[in-house]
């Protein structure tokens, strides 16, 4: 389990949408890109948590990284 980004990544997005604990959602999303540093679901989902948690420069940092990904996104661009 520690080792799954698929889990890690799923319990990340439970944090983020069902419970609003957008510190331990970030904190996953980190773990799951730890495991499969290329996981875009696991980046887009985490600058989300990072902009609630009114950490700009980290979530902008992370929609950069998820325009590589996926540039035809417009997601990454707001």
């Amino acid at each position: 389990y520690p080792d799954s980004y698929v889990a890690l990544s799923n319990r990340g997005h439970h944090y983020s949408t069902v419970l609003g604990e957008y510190e331990k959602a970030a904190a996953d999303y980190s773990a799951a890109l730890n495991v499969e540093p290329d996981h875009a679901n696991s980046l887009d989902n985490r600058t989300v948590a990072l902009l609630h948690l009114q950490r700009f420069e980290e979530a902008y940092a992370d929609a950069d990284a998820y325009v590589k990904f996926h540039p035809q996104t417009y997601r990454a661009y707001l």
